[in-house]
């Protein structure tokens, strides 16, 4: 059975954006604007596709690659909670706690020591 192009199409976008997101997530000025131009398509056909691929917003992606990131800084003990959020990202460090308790249900400082 062949399969269509768009849906070839859409998981090769997808693929793209999660390399793009991988490769770029400590940037904290990273946006859904600019991974979709990267790729080069509309930020409202990047969500779309996202959320078809893998039931999660483009959005909802990057944090989770962001919080794998940070989950791996705090196990290595060598940052500081405020360093690891700012390696990974986030523009403010006490954001960046709230999201990791509602994600993890610990903070990042408990999960640290």
């Amino acid at each position: 059975l062949a399969v269509p192009k768009i849906a070839k199409h859409g998981k090769n976008i997808i693929k793209k954006a999660l390399d793009y997101m991988e490769n770029s997530y400590f940037n904290s000025d990273l946006s859904i604007v600019e991974i979709a131009s990267f790729i080069g398509v509309s930020p409202q056909y990047l969500n779309s596709a996202m959320q078809k691929e893998t039931g999660r917003s483009t959005r909802q992606n990057l944090i989770n690659i962001r919080l794998k990131h940070a989950c791996e800084l705090l196990k290595s003990g060598e940052y500081l909670v405020k360093d690891v959020a700012v390696l990974t990202g986030w523009k403010s460090a006490y954001y960046f706690s709230n999201v990791f308790q509602d994600a993890f249900g610990i903070s990042p400082k408990k999960y640290h020591d």
